[in-house]
């Protein structure tokens, strides 16, 4: 029994961290079954013959369990199968190579739980785990002349699980409950045929050729002999005297080819820090499966390996380290060879990488050369996600570095101990906007539309025109605020709703949090304005008037007219690089295209000043006041273009605000003589920037999250107010003319 608990992590940790706990209970009952049984350990005939009797009645279960049967079916199998490894355990005693029949039955007993859940989408994580456990305890104890001589039932488990894998989780991926009227599949009879089916087919599909051969090799631990080990258990023939096919011999010969070549440049990849590598089992290194814990990505170094070798340049290798991104929640890496960084790697959704390389190809170009990449590549291995099915990529995107770069993040820049000037910390913005970016802002133009669509946090449900971030909206944005984990940040359990209208109704006891106390209780939330903007909620009577002018108005409304240029969409200190030798001069680069577009001119300046507040320095309680006073103060019409840094801030503050007002200086700069930008066409930029780091879980410190929030309520709030003082001084001249009209606009 202690042999089976350590088989499995041992070959497979992925796959022992969920079958580890049903094997346990497994062994439990089997205790409880055997109960006061004598097992006749001195007794090598009754040990033989009791094996023969087990293994009978386990076939014979699996045969009836395949026509239909129950749960409970399936793990009175498992047992036979358990039953059967202890009796073959106690011969080794009389017959020391009995260890493969051990093995044998270890492999049978996974094979039952790929059985059993082989239709069952709600547990694709464990058919998955299971058939790589299966795999992997097979090729790894087992020799070929054991799956060619001795234990060929063994051989139909191997291609049960290889025809799991690639089916389920493979180049394009069907669900379990489908499986088996999947077209590929379908004239097949026997899901033990599947592998050898899916294999010939996809010799003729080169663009699923790396993905194929990736899968071979994880099933085999990234090991040659044990990958010969799986070919020969796949197409092993049912009769120990027939021969493969040509055919046969020919795809087997293929993808022994494709899986070495692909090896062979896995080992020519070396990683020197993986932030996202689970590290969850006793060999981390040999952890093979892309999986999902606490919302993280985890990425095994085997894994990486394997997928970078595709990118990988044909000679000097590859090396990749992710030390300079570890606070991301995609896994990124710095990519060098022998002649220094070359670009960025990175693992993400298939659908995302597809995008950020068609956002490259139709913007990125049209930077200077100098700050952007010069090329994008994508791999053509997909890997599935095995907690969800979702299929990931790799994307290289290659930077001309010169030999000696270190290159670093904006953030760390900004934040190094070295001391910075305030004209060093302009200059350096300037070079971002004007020089880096300046090529997509000079390329502006007018449109007439609605604003709110091109911001998530508060666009409305069913947006027509929502290409930025699709499939987001103001609805699920503030359904993200309810949840319980960041209504713990807040000191509220069950999440932030946005029915409060006032901070102070909305977390109680908890309001001096912000830095500001009582002065918070009657601000505005930016929750309940969001909710009411964006159509989640119906405005009352008190607030119609203040949400009609807020959408409507014909100067200051939502949905009037703004400014468009070609947008990064996610400007953050991680998507800036750094680098030369001069720090007071540094070379910029710009990366990470993915959610790249045309769309609202403010948005990159107010993502970057959202994240020059959330996540660059860890916040005291006093320099947050300080920011608050200062940020509030900033907001105002007269202020917001045009605001100094105080004098007695500390270096920290000092260097944000620096930044901040030379960004907003330089987008007031970017309007055109007829198309003025508004005060609250910025601020509304603002709030739906500054929100989303409210809710994201990888900051550092709690403040960190608290601060962009409550900047958030001051925004709402100047909105509000804005919008009062509008709409009293209408509805005032409205009563003395002794008439009452809907405002301008209204319901347009």
């Amino acid at each position: 029994m202690k042999r089976l608990l350590e088989e499995v992590p041992e070959h497979a940790p992925d796959a022992a961290e969920l079958l580890t706990p049903l094997i346990a209970a497994d062994l439990s009952t089997l205790r409880r079954h055997l109960g006061d049984v004598h097992v006749p350990v001195d007794e090598y005939q009754s040990l033989v013959m009791g094996a023969r009797t087990v293994r009978e009645a386990a076939r014979q279960a699996m045969a009836n369990y395949d026509i239909g049967g129950t749960a409970s079916e399936a793990q009175r199998i498992r047992m036979r199968f358990l039953e059967r490894a202890l009796l073959n355990f106690c011969l080794r005693e009389h017959r020391r190579s009995n260890n493969f029949q051990v093995v044998a039955d270890i492999v049978g007993y996974l094979h039952n739980f790929q059985a059993e859940h082989r239709h069952n989408n709600d547990q694709r994580d464990l058919l998955l785990a299971a058939a790589e456990a299966t795999a992997l305890v097979a090729v790894s104890d087992l020799q070929a002349i054991d799956l060619e001589l001795r234990v060929a039932e063994v051989c139909g488990w191997l291609r049960h699980a290889v025809g799991i894998h690639l089916l389920i989780g493979g180049p394009q991926p069907v669900d379990p409950e489908y499986s088996h009227q999947d077209e590929r599949v379908r004239e097949t009879d026997d899901a033990e045929d599947w592998a050898t089916h899916l294999l010939d087919q996809c010799v003729g599909k080169p663009e699923y050729h790396h993905s194929t051969a990736f899968i071979l090799l994880s099933l085999s631990g990234w090991k040659e002999e044990q990958l010969d080990r799986l070919l020969t258990g796949l197409y092993r023939k049912s009769e120990e005297t027939e021969e493969p096919s040509a055919r046969d011999k020919e795809v087997r010969g293929f993808w022994r080819q494709k899986a070495v070549e692909l090896l062979i440049k896995a080992r020519d990849v070396s990683v020197v820090k993986n932030a996202w590598e689970p590290g969850t089992a006793t060999d981390a290194t040999a952890s093979m499966s892309l999986t999902e814990r606490d919302h993280a990505l985890q990425l095994p170094n085997r894994l990486l390996q394997g997928v970078a070798a595709e990118l990988a340049p044909r000679h000097g290798g590859l090396m990749v380290q992710g030390a300079l991104f570890a606070g991301r929640p995609v896994p990124t890496f710095l990519a060098r060879n022998v002649f220094g960084p070359v670009g960025v790697l990175k693992m993400d959704e298939e659908s995302k990488v597809q995008r950020e390389k068609r956002n490259f190809d139709e913007f990125g170009e049209q930077l200077q050369p100098f700050y952007r990449s010069s090329k994008c590549t994508v791999s053509s291995t997909s890997i599935v996600n095995r907690s969800n099915g979702s299929r990931y990529q790799a994307i290289l995107t290659s930077y001309v570095f010169r030999e000696d770069d270190e290159p670093s993040t904006f953030r760390d820049w900004l934040t190094r101990r070295e001391p910075v000037s305030d004209e060093t910390l302009r200059s350096v913005v300037r070079k971002l906007f004007v020089k880096a970016l300046g090529p997509w802002l000079s390329n502006a133009s007018r449109a007439v539309g609605d604003l709110r669509g091109e911001y998530p946090a508060l666009r409305p449900a069913g947006f027509e025109r929502a290409g930025y971030r699709p499939g987001k909206n103001a609805d699920s944005e503030l359904r993200k605020f309810a949840s319980p984990e960041v209504g713990t940040v807040f000191g509220v359990p069950d999440g932030l709703p946005w029915r409060p209208r006032s901070l102070g109704e909305l977390l109680g006891d908890h309001l001096d949090v912000g830095g500001r106390g009582e002065a918070d209780r009657e601000r505005t939330s930016p929750l309940w304005l969001v909710a009411q903007t964006a159509e989640v909620a119906v405005p009352s009577p008190e607030s119609a008037r203040l949400v009609d002018w807020l959408l409507y108005d014909r100067e200051h409304g939502l949905t009037t007219r703004y400014l468009t240029c070609v947008s990064h969409g996610d400007l953050h200190g991680e998507n800036i690089l750094t680098s030369g030798p001069d720090a007071s001069t540094p070379h910029l680069y710009v990366i990470d295209f993915e959610t790249t577009h045309r769309g609202h001119i403010a948005k990159d300046f107010a993502r970057l000043e959202a994240a020059l507040w959330s996540r660059t320095f860890p916040w005291s309680t006093e320099q947050v006041t300080v920011i608050r006073e200062w940020f509030a103060e900033s907001l105002r019409p007269e202020r917001l273009w045009n605001t100094v840094v105080p004098g007695n801030v500390d270096d920290s503050v000092r260097r944000v605000l620096t930044c901040v007002i030379e960004l907003r200086s330089i987008l007031k700069g970017c309007e055109q003589s007829n198309w003025a930008f508004n005060d609250l066409e910025y601020q509304w930029a603002l709030l739906a920037s500054l929100l989303p780091f409210a809710r994201y879980r990888d900051h550092e410190d709690l403040v960190n999250r608290w601060l962009p929030f409550f900047l958030a309520a001051d925004v709402a709030d100047a909105l509000v107010t804005r919008a009062r003082e509008a709409t009293e001084g209408t509805e005032a001249e409205e009563t003395a003319g002794g008439r009452k009209e809907p405002l301008a606009g209204a319901g347009a």
